[in-house]
């Protein structure tokens, strides 16, 4: 046994050690310590200099989204429309059935930008129309329906309307910048290098700029849209194409209808003369609407669109 000995207490341990590991163990004590000093980089005092603090921003506040107020709820809108090429408007008649929301109501409130109305009248039994009174202000279309509804009673309002989407002021957001509603493209035909045609996009409360609606997302109906266009033209719509009839004065009338409620920004129209290409998925139609110079490529473009349904 070597002359030290290890004595053990309840607080440590002493370990005897020859001078060579006491050498080691102040180095690396020093070494420790130096670790953990702050560097002085001088000897000299320097005056402090007082750094501002950043300036911190208020944060904004959260503001709450709430879903529109519904007093109406739409059921089915019936619209029979008609491009006016030359002056870029519509013609429009507009059969809306609806009904109180909860609470029993004597007005109905429609968004109707930039229209003429001419007529708006309750529909009753067998087709009758009887005048309703109303005011508008070129964005809001308020109708007095001559009683009281409850929510468990449909009505049906009969508008006539000529709207002028051309008229409205530029609007829109970041995302969507323009929010006319209704486009025409080369109205004129004068541009050989552009095809005559019109084009919808209601995202998200721009269609009430070619018909009234109560144009909000949280809205639901069905609906039919007859689309009176020139003959050379064809048209697209929502759902499915029930018939398409020829007329006396050289246009023709296709009818379209959606069976499934949607939001209103979700209807849409167009008319070109457009090539149609014909493909299904399973046993629905998927068909590609194309300018003409881009008919033989539509299966090139469009074709794996029956595989992203499946």
């Amino acid at each position: 046994m070597p002359n030290h000995q290890s004595l053990m207490t309840n607080d440590y341990i002493r370990i005897p050690l020859n001078p060579t590991m006491k050498y080691i163990i102040l180095l690396f004590a020093f070494a420790v310590v130096a670790c953990n000093t702050p560097q002085q980089t001088t000897t000299t005092t320097q005056p402090q200099t007082s750094n501002p603090k950043p300036e911190t921003k208020t944060p904004e506040p959260k503001v709450y989204h709430g879903s529109e107020t519904m007093v109406n709820d739409l059921v089915h809108t019936k619209l029979e429309i008609k491009p006016v090429w030359e002056k870029m408007q519509v013609k429009g008649k507009a059969t809306i059935t609806l009904h109180p929301h909860f609470n029993p109501t004597d007005t109905l409130v429609l968004n109707a930008r930039s229209m003429d109305i001419s007529e708006v009248s309750m529909v009753g039994a067998a087709g009758k129309r009887e005048f309703l009174d109303y005011s508008y202000d070129s964005l809001l279309l308020t109708i007095k329906l001559g009683r009281q509804f409850k929510r468990d009673e449909n009505y049906t309002i009969y508008i006539s309307y000529t709207a002028k989407p051309e008229e409205l002021p530029d609007g829109g957001s970041a995302a969507i910048t323009r929010d006319k509603g209704f486009y025409f493209i080369n109205a004129d035909g004068k541009d050989t290098d552009k095809p005559k045609q019109f084009w919808t996009q209601g995202e998200t409360e721009s269609n009430s700029a070619w018909f009234p609606t109560i144009d909000k997302p949280n809205q639901k109906m069905t609906q039919e849209i007859y689309i009176t266009v020139d003959t050379p033209l064809v048209t697209v719509s929502n759902g499915l194409m029930i018939s398409s009839v020829k007329n006396s004065d050289g246009t023709h009338t296709d009818y379209w209808k959606q069976s499934l409620p949607a939001a209103p920004y979700l209807v849409m129209v167009a008319a070109s003369d457009f090539a149609v290409v014909k493909d299904k998925w399973r046993n629905i139609e998927v068909n590609y609407y194309l300018d003409k110079d881009y008919e033989q490529y539509a299966r090139m473009i469009f074709g794996l669109t029956p595989e992203m349904l499946e």
